[in-house]
């Protein structure tokens, strides 16, 4: 019996993959706590505690325990894991051991897989081993040991930007930023309030981005939201336009341009070639975001491929290597 479980530990989900079910797991990577004098007691965890992020209380203190491949609070990354392992119905077997294999971002460091490791001990597995989250879209997207092929492949998630250049076993170079969905929120929130002069909470200001986000410098869509007016200090109806929310998250994804840009330029002439071609795949919940093909084409002239099912490609292109290749997590 295979015991690897696949587990991919982001900033808005977690997930796990097993070869013989598949995606088994998939949750917000939410710990809901209430202050109770000093200390705080836990809530509820995952899908749970995303509807109670939801409700916007005061007494509620929300924690992600994980994010740009990293812990974030070793306690609570533990209460998750063992959330995941009940849920999935995962026991440790009697007679072998249970292994993790986890994707983690390119610039993930030692230190961040020692973390992971002793994380992941205390819940009961004992042998780890990581993959670079770009290898694993490759993987997905149809590169095989027999090729290659050098793919740019660009990470947009919810906590961080992940930018690598790829072959099917390796990393050739590749960076890390923490921008992604979450920062955005943040940024759509501050926009609309201090432009309306409302009180907006976040949850409302996530609908918002989802709705409206678009990089079309053109794009005149607009929805109508209720809010708090700090000036009547009474619910208003406000019209948010898509253009305000452009304006919101431009400059996060300029600075992704950057990034990029500056992978590239790192590049010899033969990959260079290679990239003109194939061009750059872009996965991740903020790829969905409209108008974004069109701003990296205009911005680099190559070819720019959105990978189907973007949210999950990165884990299911792991649990493809390990039913094709199992031997590289040996």
């Amino acid at each position: 019996m295979d015991n690897n479980i696949i587990l991919e530990l982001g900033g808005c989900f977690v997930k796990a993959y097993t070869k013989q079910n598949g995606l088994i797991f998939k949750e917000p990577s939410y710990v809901a706590c209430v202050k109770m004098g000093e200390s705080y007691q836990v809530r509820a965890i995952g899908l749970d505690a995303k509807k109670i992020s939801d409700i916007d209380d005061e007494n509620n203190f929300i924690f992600s325990p994980f994010g740009e491949g990293k812990i974030k609070n070793n306690e609570y990354a533990i209460l998750f894991i063992n959330y995941l392992l009940k849920k999935s119905n995962i026991k440790k077997p009697l007679f072998s051991s249970l292994n993790a294999i986890v994707i983690v971002p390119s610039s993930n460091t030692m230190q961040d897989r020692s973390e992971i490791s002793k994380v992941l001990c205390a819940c009961g597995f004992e042998n780890v081993k990581f993959i670079p989250n770009a290898i694993c879209v490759s993987s997905y997207i149809g590169m095989s040991k027999y090729s290659s092929k050098v793919n740019l492949v660009v990470d947009i998630g919810g906590s961080k930007t992940d930018v690598s250049l790829s072959t099917f076993d390796s990393i050739l170079n590749g960076a890390t930023i923490n921008l992604g969905g979450k920062g955005m929120n943040k940024s759509v929130l501050d926009f609309v309030s201090n432009k309306y002069n409302i009180d907006l909470p976040i949850v409302l200001a996530e609908k918002i981005k989802e709705e409206l986000a678009s990089l079309y410098d053109n794009d005149v869509s607009s929805m109508k939201i209720r809010a708090y007016d700090n000036v009547s200090d009474s619910e208003i109806v406000v019209i948010v336009h898509a253009q305000d929310v452009r304006e919101a998250i431009l400059p996060y994804f300029e600075e992704i341009s950057k990034l990029i840009e500056t992978t590239l330029n790192m590049c010899n002439q033969e990959i260079l070639s290679q990239i003109r071609n194939n061009g750059i795949y872009l996965c991740g919940s903020v790829a969905k975001t409209t108008g974004l093909e069109k701003f990296f084409h205009d911005r680099f002239l190559l070819p720019i491929n959105i990978i189907e099912n973007c949210d999950d490609c990165a884990i299911l292109g792991a649990g493809k290597l390990l039913k094709t290749y199992p031997q590289i997590f040996k």
